[in-house]
């Protein structure tokens, strides 16, 4: 999840999308690239699944585990197709015969450049659906994420510092993410998933905010990074974005987090809907510019049913976002509570706090 900056993307509006590729019975590859191991399906305990709406068939969650954060999502025998299907419940991605608009372009595109080996795609959704960032996430995903930093107008350079990057920070995964807004704004660019610590991967990075953050970190005592992301957009600034995990985490961490960056109080809705959750999985996700920084959220993990409700109940696109997760077919995995810096909201992403729900999908037979 990362920031954007409005029609940067270099697209080529009349050119005629190809035909989803039908994928080979190919297994997914595991996130361990010394040996190709076929992911395990391990069925959930009952009494730990949260409950699930009932218009949703979700199905046994698969592991492509990655150090020690394991990458679990709802399988799919065809990632490309099921992406399609639910981009296809939302007007600014429909690919329209005449006349397509340019988010429904470009998300074609970054369709098009997901290998049949891609083992994971994430999905951040605003809960009014104005903004999505689609992620993708494999194993052998260098030539297909390059392929598409370049369909981004991101230059050479910054394919070369991409392949340098995962290759410094050991990167057990790595892909390419695409961002689009109903205001038509479009933002792509990279991310890995590192073996190494916060504070070495921010040596990577220049950012005035970058003290702040290790200054929280070292306070809460996160210490593992568990991805890093970069914006491949053609013109500056291209923040870079890092998660981690909160151990052990606590309100006062969360609320903590926004206010070491100077964000302005947590408006009391939000901080309600907080308040309701179970902390047994906490990450916070922050993207930075060399001056400041652009997105800051918290990231919870295993939303009761009670929650999901409340914001839907709050939520005038309700039924559309139901649509789309009933196309993927699955629930959210986390709620994000998101606060986008006015600079960066550039007339076509919305500011200050909303509300972003976390859905993932896993390559499996």
């Amino acid at each position: 999840p990362k920031s954007e900056r409005p029609k940067s993307v270099q697209v080529e509006p009349q050119v005629e999308p190809q035909p989803a590729e039908q994928p080979k019975p190919e297994s997914p590859q595991n996130v361990q690239v010394e040996t190709q191991v076929e992911p395990q399906v391990e069925p959930q305990v009952e009494e730990s699944k949260p409950e699930r709406p009932k218009s949703v068939q979700v199905e046994p969650q698969v592991e492509t585990a990655t150090q020690s954060f394991a990458i679990q999502g709802h399988v799919v025998s065809d990632l490309r197709r099921a992406c399609r299907a639910a981009g296809d419940k939302i007007y600014y991605l429909q690919l329209a015969e005449d006349d397509p608009l340019d988010t429904s372009i470009i998300f074609n595109v970054w369709l098009d450049t997901l290998p049949m080996g891609t083992d994971t795609v994430d999905v951040s959704v605003a809960s009014d659906c104005s903004y999505f960032l689609w992620e993708a996430l494999g194993t052998k995903m260098e030539d297909n994420t390059s392929q598409f930093i370049q369909s981004v107008g991101g230059l050479d350079s910054e394919c070369d510092a991409y392949v340098q990057t995962i290759k410094g920070v050991h990167a057990s995964a790595s892909g390419h993410w695409l961002a689009v807004s109903a205001l038509d704004g479009m933002d792509g660019g990279w991310s890995c998933i590192p073996k190494d610590t916060i504070s070495n991967v921010l040596r990577y990075f220049e950012s005035t905010t970058k003290d702040s953050l290790l200054e929280w970190a070292e306070k809460i005592g996160s210490r593992d990074c568990l991805s890093i992301s970069h914006d491949a957009g053609p013109q500056p600034p291209n923040p870079y974005g890092v998660q981690g995990l909160i151990p052990n985490a606590k309100m006062s961490d969360l609320l903590s987090f926004w206010s070491a960056l100077g964000v302005p109080s947590v408006p009391s809705d939000i901080r309600k809907l907080m308040e309701m959750h179970s902390l047994d999985r906490v990450e916070f996700h922050l993207t930075m510019t060399e001056d400041s920084f652009a997105r800051a959220g918290i990231v919870i993990h295993n939303p009761s049913q009670e929650i999901l409700s409340r914001i839907e109940a709050q939520n005038t696109s309700a039924a559309v976002l139901n649509e789309f997760g009933n196309a993927l077919g699955t629930r959210p995995y986390a709620v994000e509570y998101q606060f986008l810096n006015e600079p960066f909201s550039y007339g076509v992403f919305k500011e200050g706090f909303q509300i972003m729900m976390r859905y993932r999908l896993a390559l499996g037979n």
